[in-house]
């Protein structure tokens, strides 16, 4: 099974700054890289957007058609819309720190996928949304998922806004962290109609 997917995804401040520098080589090379850390997305097109203007958020827009994300089981097709923008498992293991977690720098991530559903299938299950934020507005993450016609419509709002915890706040950040991992491991049901 193949999913044609459009992903949208805008970056700003140290984040934006460090991929404009990879972006900064000819496109080809750019898309080949992307393939390369990517694996199972073919990439039909890629733009970006405010480049060159460092005071705008820098977006880039990639098309193309997913394969080995997805699961055939019977009648039924599960994948993952968090395909490549997500914590495969929390950083915060431990269950005391006496250090700072120290992220260097505020950052906010924002993502936009639409999926196309493809032709004979139909949506049997989203994920549900999701909000959680950080005491005294230190970080927040948006999920949310909706189908619209025959497309499927993902966005994910991940920041860190104070970029230094001190010990005492550790355990709740480790909770955010842990709440953020178990959503993005979450999968989108299709049926076969």
């Amino acid at each position: 099974g193949e999913i044609k997917a459009d992903i949208l995804q805008r970056n700003d401040g140290h984040i934006a700054l460090n991929r404009r520098k990879e972006l900064d080589v000819d496109k080809d090379q750019v898309i080949k890289d992307f393939k390369e850390e990517n694996t199972g997305f073919s990439v039909d097109n890629l733009e970006t957007k405010n480049l060159e203007n460092t005071s705008l958020q820098l977006e880039e827009h990639i098309t193309g058609t997913i394969a080995d994300k997805i699961t055939l089981a019977g009648d039924m097709m599960y994948f993952n819309p968090c395909l490549y923008e997500r914590y495969d498992e929390n950083p915060f293991k431990i269950e005391k720190r006496e250090y700072p977690a120290d992220f260097g720098y505020p950052w906010e991530n924002k993502i936009t996928q639409t999926f196309v559903i493809p032709r004979g299938w139909q949506v049997e299950s989203l994920p549900a949304a999701l909000t959680i934020k950080l005491p005294d507005n230190e970080g927040k993450f948006i999920y949310s998922i909706q189908s619209i016609g025959d497309k499927i419509i993902f966005n994910q709002v991940f920041s860190i806004l104070n970029p230094l915890f001190l010990p005492d706040k550790y355990l709740i950040l480790k909770e955010f962290f842990k709440q953020v991992v178990d959503k993005q491991e979450e999968q989108i049901v299709l049926k076969k109609i």
